[in-house]
């Protein structure tokens, strides 16, 4: 037999010690099972409380139930009756008992061989691997996606529509490092006042803008700002017919709070913008100033394009993320400058 426990000479006494001990190793090894695999899970779990064992020796094998008590309660240990057991004698070792209940979320039942007066340890710990993964994991899974769900507020509802007609893509030339010219894109956005945002690391030389649907009909654009420190730029153009989106709060965005962020990634000929909606989830501080961390997907051309709350109001603007849609999930730099920029550089 591999690594066999100890089982205890005949007598209630020493069986329900026993019982009572073997119940408490394994459900230590559950613990330690999902503190090294799932920890997120722990503090939904009940392998923490009190456990109340019942065992009945079999002569060949023996059966142990252990179930969860509440927290302000003592652990105990006893003896299963013949009747409680008498359902069981179909099973053979190494089983958990499905009948009646006495297998859940939050007791397990099992079958154990042993011989003379030794268990095998290896089998009730590969019974215990098959009682996490087939009632307590998904059970705890269970109650942290509801506790997740629940921290969130309720999904906003957008105007797409009016937020499209306000984006810009941005076209620009800037030089690689060979010397040659590499044209590259990138997203903006009009105010109310006409003035159009973007990034400032996506401007370029012959710098124009054109709307997605018409992108034969390019206009010149104008930087009337400029900052490194804040990655921001302002841009003009003649004659801009854009209604302008409204400016909310970046500073007064929390952890959890619902988001939006659109713009052209990586723009190709037919596109429309792409629309990422996604949580607030975090924020890093760059260049002395708050950055919104997302999960809302920001791919390489999304810089310059807005981020609004679920007001429909910009709250910032869309700076850092992946290369391309297949390596954004790749990087945690999802980030959002907020638009109170505008106001720390006199733009507003």
């Amino acid at each position: 037999m591999r690594n066999p426990h100890p089982f205890p000479p005949e007598g209630d006494g020493d069986a329900t010690s026993f019982g009572f001990h073997l119940g408490v190793a394994l459900v230590n090894f559950c613990r330690d099972l999902v503190d090294q695999y799932a920890a997120y899970l722990l503090p939904y779990s009940i392998l923490d409380k009190p456990i109340e064992t019942a065992i009945f020796d079999r002569g060949r094998d023996f059966v142990l139930r252990v179930k969860f008590r509440p927290a302000n309660t003592l652990p105990t240990g006893g003896i299963l009756t013949q009747d409680e057991v008498r359902d069981l004698d179909h099973l053979e070792p190494s089983t958990l008992a499905n009948e009646n209940q006495l297998t859940t979320t939050e007791q397990f039942t099992l079958v154990a061989e042993k011989d003379e007066n030794l268990a095998d340890w290896d089998a009730l710990t590969n019974l215990m691997v098959k009682w996490l993964s087939q009632y307590h994991v998904p059970w705890l899974e269970e109650l942290n996606s509801k506790a997740v769900h629940s921290a969130l507020p309720p999904a906003p509802t957008y105007q797409i529509e009016e937020i499209e007609a306000n984006l810009w893509v941005v076209n620009a030339n800037t030089t690689d490092e060979n010397g040659e010219f590499d044209p590259t894109t990138g997203t903006a956005f009009s105010l109310a006042d006409q003035r159009i945002v973007t990034c400032r690391h996506v401007l370029g030389d012959n710098l124009t803008v054109h709307k997605p649907q018409s992108p034969s009909q390019t206009r010149p654009a104008r930087v009337t700002y400029e900052s490194e420190l804040f990655d921001l730029a302002i841009l003009e153009i003649d004659q801009n017919t854009d209604v302008g989106l409204p400016i909310g709060s970046g500073d007064d965005v929390k952890r959890f709070d619902h988001l939006l962020v659109a713009g052209f990634p990586n723009f190709r000929l037919g596109d429309r913008a792409f629309i990422s909606p996604g949580v607030a989830v975090g924020f890093r501080t760059s260049s002395a100033i708050r950055r919104i961390m997302t999960n809302a997907r920001i791919v390489s051309g999304n810089s310059g394009g807005p981020a609004l709350n679920a007001d429909g109001k910009v709250i910032g603007i869309c700076a850092t993320g992946g290369s391309s849609h297949r390596e954004a999930d790749l990087t945690e730099d999802t980030s959002i400058i907020p638009i109170e920029v505008l106001k720390l550089s006199g733009q507003l």
